[in-house]
């Protein structure tokens, strides 16, 4: 048994994993990690043109600067929520959308 484990054998992380799933935390947890996970997957040339908004409902919502960027993430949309799924480990990003501003 490993120093955080209990009398059971549940580590501390698992426990914890316990408390935010049957408190419906997830997606909260999932939100406030947006930004950092959207820079992992677009990559940092995308990200100094983009900005994580809010991700509310399942929906992620991003502004970018210019039309031709707007366009280039809602072609490559699939893949980017595929790819922050897999980071998160659940499907939680159901839709990408791009704003202009």
């Amino acid at each position: 048994m490993g120093f955080y484990s209990d009398s059971s054998g549940q580590t501390l992380k698992s426990v914890l994993n316990e408390i935010i799933k049957a408190h419906g935390w997830e997606d909260k947890i999932a939100e406030t990690k947006m930004p950092d996970l959207w820079r992992e997957v677009v990559g940092d040339k995308v990200a100094e043109v983009s900005k994580v908004e809010r991700f509310d409902n399942g929906k992620l919502f991003v502004v970018v600067k210019s039309s031709t960027w707007r366009f280039e993430l809602l072609r490559r949309s699939d893949s980017i929520i595929e790819k922050l799924n897999k980071k998160i480990g659940k499907d939680t990003v159901c839709e990408l959308i791009v704003n202009i501003r």
